[in-house]
């Protein structure tokens, strides 16, 4: 059991996070002899790539933990977007999650959650944070809360003052995350298996963190780009919490199949990932 789950109450080992990184080796990219500079440089250059892997690889391991922390709450996965009090004005998972990490993640006490809280009770907590979840995501007041994004949110790749999300749901009616109209999943809905379904991607866009925007995934449509930050593949969560980077090459029906809760597929997912030709 992970280190973090082992700290926290009974109640809430039940959805334990599995801490799984499936590494994919990229190539030994050799230099020339005749090109001395760069051979030497290139230590230095895997050294940073190393780093930036090992950090994006426990964000997401803190992500799987808030999705499965906010499950205990409200017995569901967020939605990918919410509505304020007026039942018109979104805003973001990524928002969203802001108690649950400071709390549950981060352990910071005194601990406000409690199971089943109120929505008027949970959102009052998020403004605690600068956030209005009355007023949309790019208003004055809430355009002031992007610059304090938490650095779980950013790729450890991006520049360090960025607000751009690098972390995004996977948006759609079959999707672990669900519509991003719709109510939030909870884990028993996802018929393919927690461990073989994921529900948040790493990728590369110009998306600000608390911006309601993310990655639609549709069985009719191509696949969406996914990556961009790490030669040769990128990061997963999976809904059992297991933290995956998978390779670019991957085989597109399995991974159309993870994709989605609820495909029937029958094989599992981690012996059924062969790379595509």
């Amino acid at each position: 059991m992970p280190r973090e789950a082992e700290s926290l109450p009974k109640h809430h080992r039940r959805l334990v996070v599995l801490e799984l990184i499936v590494c994919v080796s990229i190539g030994n990219g050799l230099c020339s002899a005749q090109d001395s500079q760069n051979s030497a440089e290139q230590p230095v250059i895997a050294d940073s790539a190393r780093r930036a892997r090992l950090e994006a690889s426990q964000n997401l391991r803190k992500l799987g933990l808030a999705l499965h922390g906010y499950h205990d709450v409200y017995r569901h996965f967020p939605p990918p977007v919410l509505l304020g009090p007026d039942g018109k004005t979104r805003y973001s998972w990524r928002v969203e999650l802001l108690p649950i990490l400071k709390y549950y993640v981060n352990h910071e006490k005194p601990d406000p959650l409690t199971a089943d809280m109120g929505r008027a009770e949970y959102q009052k907590i998020i403004a605690e944070f600068g956030y209005d979840v009355n007023l949309p995501w790019d208003s004055e007041q809430n355009r002031k809360v992007l610059t304090q994004m938490p650095d779980i949110f950013r790729s450890p790749s991006d520049d360090p003052t960025s607000t751009n999300a690098a972390y995004f749901a996977v948006v759609g009616e079959e999707t672990a995350m669900g519509d991003t109209a719709g109510a939030g999943i909870p884990i028993r809905d996802v018929k393919d298996g927690a461990s073989d379904t994921i529900v948040v991607v790493e990728a590369k866009r110009d998306i600000p963190w608390t911006k309601p925007e993310d990655i639609t995934y549709s069985k009719d449509q191509e696949l969406p780009q996914l990556g961009g930050w790490h030669e040769g593949g990128f990061y997963t969560v999976f809904c059992s919490g297991a933290v995956i980077f998978l390779p670019e090459n991957s085989d597109e029906a399995t991974l159309r199949a993870a994709l989605t809760r609820n495909g029937g597929e029958k094989e599992s997912f981690f012996l059924s990932f062969p790379p595509r030709r």
